[in-house]
């Protein structure tokens, strides 16, 4: 079941959160019950997609013996599919009830952005137009695992809306989207047989590394024109330097190595991170 979490994915949910409530705490007093909350809600969200992933992929055939990615619990037989089922059903009703709390204190643009997460959460790959399969997931993953989580996180806390928050939060999001970047170029064969057209299916695996590229290059510029009035060069530059590096393995790797690359981007993603708190 820990593995079914996909807890190196968990970094995408929190890394949004704790980088909305370090904005938050310059704009005053941080509340740190609501705090937990948010990052609780954010967590049991992420563990509920990728339930409810294993569960809808499995089911439509999706996930194979052939698969060269990370086991998936359902497909290898160690959980079996009314379990995860459940599981989806138990992790999506925690985030609601959760979330009800933060609702009751920020009112409906909480409701809003929480409704909505839970939705996509579902559909993801659990409907006829599942964002997994018709190639709109990075859509989806630059905007929620982007700046909703930030600005949303600070609007939690304050009650406002920050447009730092919104820039700031469009580097997380292209980090994360980097993520399901690498999966999909490295499932690219899987899921062109099984039908599954992500954006790397329907253009090329050729067009994935450059996007790839063009997320780590976004993120960086994001940050550069923020903090360049600091003249923080020096930070500037180990970023500029990891960035680059995170560039380059794209167009090393090859197939299953890329599963090395999704344990290094959540690593830059927190170091990201830290970046971004330290400004």
């Amino acid at each position: 079941w820990f593995l079914a979490t996909r807890p190196k994915t968990l970094t995408a949910a929190l890394c949004p959160v704790l980088v909305g409530l370090s904005i938050a705490t310059s704009l005053g007093e941080l509340n740190t019950f609501y705090a937990i909350i948010t990052a609780l809600c954010a967590i049991l969200i992420q563990i509920s997609t990728n339930f409810a992933n294993d569960y809808f992929d499995f089911k439509k055939g999706g996930d194979t013996p052939d698969r060269i990615g990370p086991t998936r619990m359902v497909q290898a037989g160690f959980i079996t599919q009314e379990q995860m089922k459940k599981a989806t059903i138990i992790t999506l009703s925690l985030a609601f009830l959760l979330g009800l709390v933060l609702v009751y204190h920020a009112g409906w643009p909480i409701l809003l952005i929480g409704i909505l997460s839970l939705i996509c959460a579902v559909i993801y790959t659990g409907s006829p137009f599942s964002l997994a399969y018709t190639g709109t997931a990075d859509l989806f993953v630059l905007s929620f695992f982007g700046p909703v989580a930030v600005m949303g996180t600070v609007y939690v806390q304050h009650l406002t809306w920050s447009i730092n928050a919104f820039y700031l939060g469009l580097g997380l999001g292209f980090i994360a989207t980097s993520l399901l970047v690498v999966n999909n170029v490295r499932d690219y064969e899987e899921d062109k047989k099984n039908n599954k057209k992500t954006i790397v299916v329907r253009c090329g695996v050729l067009f994935g590394k450059l996007e790839y590229s063009a997320c780590i290059i976004a993120s960086f510029l994001l940050v550069f024109t923020q903090s360049i009035d600091q003249h923080d060069f020096p930070k500037l530059s180990i970023l500029a330097i990891l960035s680059a590096y995170m560039i380059s393995q794209i167009w090393i790797y090859k197939k299953d190595e890329l599963n090395r690359l999704l344990a290094q981007i959540g690593l830059f993603l927190i170091a990201y991170s830290m970046f971004l708190i330290l400004l």
